[in-house]
């Protein structure tokens, strides 16, 4: 699997895996706190579409919450994320950590 990767990456394949998109989308919003849909967006390098879909996923699944409150009579939201997806991105990063290290030992043999 690491060599096909390895290959896209050389001839230029930008392509992302959806694992890579949802680490990507929470560990931006870990960052960031409290985020506006255009600055994930923009941070992740998605379509507003597909931010949206993702993030109506995340509430659903009650990894990410939405705060909305009212800044110059227009209705704003934010997102950041819960105990539950903070302890989603822990899992998921000790999970591509290790999926690294292997792929990488694999790849010196």
């Amino acid at each position: 699997m690491y060599f096909i990767w390895k290959m896209k990456k050389m001839i230029g394949n930008k392509r992302r895996s959806r694992t890579e998109i949802i680490y990507k989308i929470l560990d931006v919003i870990h960052l960031n706190g409290e985020i506006k849909v255009t600055k994930l967006m923009t941070e992740v390098n998605l379509s507003h579409g597909l931010t949206k879909n993702y993030l109506d996923l995340f509430i659903k699944n009650s990894l990410v919450i939405k705060h909305t409150y009212e800044k110059k009579h227009k209705i704003k939201n934010t997102f950041s994320l819960t105990e539950k997806g903070i302890s989603f991105l822990k899992k998921m990063y000790v999970h591509t950590s290790q999926e690294k290290k292997l792929n990488m030992e694999m790849n010196i043999l």
